[in-house]
């Protein structure tokens, strides 16, 4: 699936003029086991094509949920994407799939580089995080580039593309945490793990 996307300006933005990943976004892409299929939308958060159904819309905590319908195809992965300026992001900062080896790192906007679950991204006004809540129904990754961002959710079971019949898929809770000038990177991760995490199972 094309991730680099050329498109027109968001009129959403957030305070750091970087897309906000809790509104909706601008379009949506579903990969099936046939190829890829862009979704239309058709009003309430829903987007359409081919009898598959892909809704975006916000949960009681303003965060944005993510749910899946496909009666007759199997789906590999959906994406979506938010235009607008990334043009203040001076440096993103990667999580790992599991866990890190000392390979987390602050680096330049490159939109082959895929961030794992949740990424901060630095300005010069203070830094921004995105990220999707715990146990979610896929592998969820960010793309970061001159144009905006994407959330690639891939829901595959197994390496294979997800069957669900008659099922409705929760994918994924988007949230973000968008920090002010006097706030460290630091302080901004720990606000944004919480907020991906609101029922911490402590030992």
């Amino acid at each position: 699936m094309t991730i680099c996307v050329s498109a027109k300006p968001n009129t959403t933005e957030s305070r750091l003029n970087i897309p906000d990943v809790r509104s909706l976004p601008v379009t949506v892409r579903v990969r099936t086991a046939e190829g890829d299929v862009s979704l239309d939308p058709t009003g309430d958060g829903e987007w359409r094509a081919d009898g598959i159904c892909v809704t975006t819309r916000p949960d009681k905590s303003g965060d944005l949920a993510i749910t899946l319908a496909s009666p007759s195809q199997g789906i590999r992965s959906v994406a979506l994407h938010w235009n607008g300026s990334t043009a203040a992001v001076q440096s993103v900062m990667n999580d790992q799939w599991e866990r890190s080896y000392g390979d987390l790192a602050w680096r330049p906007v490159d939109c082959a580089r895929r961030l794992p679950w949740y990424t901060l991204l630095n300005t010069v006004d203070g830094t921004q995080g995105i990220g999707v809540r715990t146990q979610p129904a896929c592998f969820a990754a960010w793309i970061i580039d001159a144009d905006g961002v994407t959330l690639d959710c891939d829901v595959r079971s197994g390496g294979v593309p997800v069957e669900l019949g008659e099922r409705e898929l929760t994918v994924c809770h988007i949230t973000a945490r968008s920090g002010s000038a006097d706030e460290s990177a630091f302080e901004v991760g720990r606000a944004l793990c919480q907020q991906m995490c609101p029922s911490p199972r402590l030992a």
